[in-house]
């Protein structure tokens, strides 16, 4: 990823993203030995959102799309980004994790 050729915001984004990922992947390790709800107040935030990341980054992009699977849709890539830029900000830790999946924007979340 070059900030050059994908933009400042989305390489930021990007970044960040990916820090809470790997993060929640070493708490995965630790969650599943005591319970997620044993981790810290800080750790339960980064798990949680770190699977509303994953969650959401399974919509249906275009490329993703094969022969004989559901089409795929079309979503701006500064709708993804700022959908991103929401969730790492906390705005959807009271939304559980399981909505995210196979939505194609955060507009798709009923309320």
């Amino acid at each position: 990823m070059n900030p050059d050729v994908i933009g400042k915001k989305h390489y930021e984004c990007y970044l960040q993203a990916q820090k809470i990922v790997k993060e929640a992947v070493n708490l995965e390790k630790i969650a599943s030995l005591i319970g997620e709800a044993e981790l810290s107040q800080e750790n339960q935030k980064v798990y949680k959102r770190a699977q509303i990341i994953k969650n959401y980054m399974t919509q249906p992009f275009i490329t993703a799309s094969h022969d004989g699977e559901d089409k795929s849709t079309y979503v701006a890539l500064e709708h993804t980004v700022a959908d991103i830029e929401s969730i790492l900000a906390g705005d959807h830790d009271h939304s559980p994790p399981q909505i995210f999946k196979n939505m194609l924007t955060l507009a798709d979340i009923k309320t």
